[in-house]
């Protein structure tokens, strides 16, 4: 069965298969029954929430999904906890409420999937591809995000508290009222990223970002056009007061040479 998911990919997915999917990234029993396991992620059903430690009884390990090919598949609500996806394509799939907390997403493939309220705390995404993604009210607290694709992504309330956000690109990315507390943007690149409403977020850390004197701080949702704009002159006016802002300065410039070829 986990070959034909990650070799031939199916677009759509049966309870059953999805049930399959959690089943290969649990550690079920096996005989003879006891014994403890090692330390490791699993779901805990009576509590209903993820948990780390150390089972009991003989189990068997649990199966990587590397790799897995699900394009559109309807993966809705899914306890994936501490999965190994790495390199998985899940272009435009359903993870609405999916539960991928410290899950393995390194290089994974999430265009135009659909997270809204998707669970991604501590979770591995560095390389990751979320453009057009939809990352409505996602927890990504202390996730990795290092050089990750969000161009064009909604994070529209999103809890990026303390998430890792070096080199990424989030370019034209809507993050209105999103918490951006102690979040590192160090080489980010926020041109024209819609900023307005965003929570918790500093001089500093707008200053160690790249082109952050192409984002929008003052905006408005523009309904006839369906996408945001910038208030003017009341943007240009706030980017001028941080330019003035000297003591903001940070004492390193980020390296932002990678971001002025690219957008060449």
């Amino acid at each position: 069965f986990r070959k034909a998911l990650v070799v031939y990919g199916l677009g759509w997915l049966s309870p059953r298969q999805i049930k399959a999917l959690e089943f290969l990234n649990s550690r079920p029993w096996r005989f003879p029954f006891i014994g403890w396991t090692e330390k490791d992620w699993y779901w805990d059903e009576r509590e209903n929430k993820c948990k780390k430690g150390r089972l009991l009884g003989v189990r068997w390990k649990r199966e990587t999904l590397a790799g897995l090919s699900a394009p559109k598949a309807y993966l809705a609500n899914i306890h994936l906890c501490g999965a190994n996806l790495r390199d998985a394509n899940l272009q435009d799939a359903d993870l609405v409420r999916a539960n991928l907390q410290d899950a393995d997403l390194v290089r994974a493939n999430l265009q135009d999937a659909d997270l809204v309220r998707a669970n991604l705390q501590n979770a591995f995404l560095i390389e990751a591809n979320l453009q057009n993604a939809r990352l409505d009210f996602a927890n990504l607290q202390d996730a990795r995000l290092d050089f990750a694709n969000l161009q064009d992504a909604f994070l529209w309330d999103a809890n990026l508290q303390d998430t890792i956000l070096q080199g990424a690109n989030l370019q034209d990315a809507e993050l209105y009222s999103a918490n951006l507390q102690d979040a590192e943007l160090y080489s980010a690149n926020l041109q024209d990223a819609f900023l307005w409403g965003a929570k918790n977020l500093t001089s500093q850390q707008i200053k160690l970002a790249c082109n952050w004197e192409k984002a929008i701080y003052i905006g408005k949702w523009n309904p006839e056009k369906q996408l945001v704009e910038a208030v003017e002159p009341d943007n240009t006016n706030y980017i001028k007061e941080l330019k003035e802002d000297t003591a903001s300065d940070p004492k390193e410039p980020p390296d932002c040479s990678w971001w002025g070829r690219f957008n060449e």
